[in-house]
């Protein structure tokens, strides 16, 4: 019996022999190096330098204004987006009028509104096409939101990776800086 190909080769550290003649392995690194941190103070102090003499330019005169500025324009939009006609703000695509077959149309007549998802998500949602959840995505979106598990089967094209996203999308705290899962 022949091992070759089950076995990992000696040469190389376990990681296969490579087969071509001409190969130079390159010398060893350490791969947590220490950084010269006293170069790396320096350039952070001269990009501070840099960003406070651009801050001085902004037109307006001083921080404050432009501070007071910025507030408006987020308070203004926050307003904006508080308001119950975000749906006929958004930038729809045109209409999908191919032929849908009965597993994708036969549906509840739930709408994506009923499951409670963030606004922003909603919004996605609509922007990319999704006018009304298939019918996998109707049985499978209530019981994740609740934690429970899933395990579905379903034909192509009815919804399945968009389920699993929309409820990936729902859990993301975006405060919070760190992978989440």
């Amino acid at each position: 019996m022949n091992n070759r190909g089950r076995y990992p080769s000696v040469l190389g550290r376990g990681r296969g022999a490579n087969t071509n003649p001409r190969f130079q392995s390159r010398p060893e690194q350490p791969q947590y190096a220490q950084r010269n941190l006293v170069q790396n103070h320096h350039h952070f102090q001269q990009q501070q330098h840099h960003h406070h003499h651009l801050r001085n330019q902004l037109p307006g005169g001083n921080d404050s204004t432009v501070v007071d500025e910025v507030e408006k324009t987020v308070q203004s939009e926050a307003v904006d987006s508080s308001s119950q006609d975000w749906k006929a703000r958004l930038k729809m695509p045109p209409s999908d009028t191919r032929y849908k077959t009965e597993d994708v149309t036969a549906t509840k007549g739930n709408e994506f509104e009923d499951y409670f998802l963030k606004r922003e998500l909603l919004m996605g949602i609509y922007e990319k096409g999704f006018e009304r959840p298939s019918p996998i995505q109707e049985e499978s979106i209530p019981i994740a939101l609740t934690g429970s598990d899933i395990l579905s089967r379903a034909k192509n094209g009815t919804g399945k990776t968009a389920a699993f996203c929309i409820l990936a999308l729902e859990k993301i705290d975006q405060d919070n800086n760190v992978i989440q899962g």
